[in-house]
């Protein structure tokens, strides 16, 4: 219970939307299986209803991509057109099968038109009624931390906690800022995404993986004229006084606004 405690401080000025009334709809990328074998792509809907899917029903998709081969600062981000069917099927997954349990995972997907099959390997998916742009693949490399560490002493706007400064400050031996030298305005520490010289967002899980693994992709990219940051991660977001880590997948950031948001499947419908 106290430690819990400690973690809902740590994130108290996090603000995450999961209602769809609220940010950016978007969606994590699956695909289904016949009975013949054939593969479809597809988008991950979870229990969005009928009539909220029908909004997206063959209308068109950006696919945010990456591409190229070798080491992580041979690729480039790529942004493809992808149609979208009217055919919504489900689909479930055994998992944790031992002498007593078994786990079934059923998972809904709006399917892309056949034509457009080989064309859903990618990130994530963004309705067509945003404006996506600017799309970068970051090559991040270690810099210079002296900045950023007086950015968290100072903490302009309150992002983070009290006890969320304490802890980065008290660890500042190990602190480390990450940052592609082609985009200046953004960095990255382990918990803490910058814009600016100055923290936007804190993520109690921390971002590790985008750091530690070489073969990690993250992105920037603008949407609707606002610049996000995409990354692969495992999401802490607050639920009734609670810190629940979420899945690990590709999340929206907002740097300008500091909110995270859920892909379709993981919104709670209001």
């Amino acid at each position: 219970m106290k430690s819990n405690k400690i973690q809902f401080l740590f994130i108290f000025f996090i603000t995450l939307f999961t209602s769809s009334a609220f940010g950016i709809d978007y969606f994590w990328l699956t695909g289904v299986e016949f009975r013949q074998g054939a593969l479809r792509g597809g988008v991950n809907v979870g229990s969005a209803t009928k009539e909220k899917l029908k909004n997206y029903f063959n209308k068109t998709v950006f696919v945010v991509q990456k591409v190229g081969s070798g080491k992580r600062d041979k690729y480039k981000a790529k942004l493809l057109n992808v149609n979208l069917s009217n055919q919504i099927y489900a689909q479930d997954e055994v998992y944790n099968v031992d002498d007593e349990n078994v786990g079934v995972q059923l998972t809904r997907s709006l399917i892309v038109n056949q034509e457009d099959e080989k064309k859903t390997y990618g990130v994530i998916a963004i309705p067509s009624k945003y404006k996506v742009d600017d799309v970068k693949l970051l090559n991040l490399v270690e810099s210079e931390t002296e900045v950023y560490l007086k950015a968290i002493k100072e903490n302009t706007g309150g992002v983070l906690a009290t006890k969320a400064v304490s802890s980065l400050l008290a660890g500042k031996k190990y602190f480390s800022i990450f940052k592609d030298p082609s985009q200046t305005r953004f960095a990255i520490s382990g918990q803490v995404l910058f814009l600016d010289n100055k923290p936007v967002f804190y993520n109690y899980h921390g971002f590790g993986p985008i750091i530690s693994d070489k073969d990690s992709i993250s992105f920037l990219l603008k949407i609707n004229g606002e610049m996000f940051f995409l990354a692969r991660f495992p999401l802490s977001l607050q639920q009734n006084g609670w810190v629940k880590e979420m899945d690990w997948g590709y999340y929206l950031v907002s740097l300008e606004d500091g909110k995270a948001y859920l892909p379709m499947h993981l919104k709670e419908e209001k």
